[in-house]
């Protein structure tokens, strides 16, 4: 597995972008992401670029 994301949610302005998203991304595998618009598929982006910020190893 090279990505899990259980119960991810996002709130802007106390408005739920988000609600408990669920996916597995398996390796070698590719995903699409799709919405109506950016505004309902980049958060879900921006979450995960950020849990990926904050867990990347320290560079030398």
């Amino acid at each position: 597995m090279l990505l899990n994301v259980e119960h991810l949610y996002k709130y802007f302005n106390g408005q739920a972008l988000l609600k408990d998203i669920n996916f597995t991304v398996e390796d070698r595998e590719a995903v699409g992401l799709i919405g109506i618009t950016d505004a309902e598929s980049l958060p879900c982006l921006i979450s995960l670029q950020a849990v990926r910020a904050m867990t990347r190893p320290p560079k030398d």
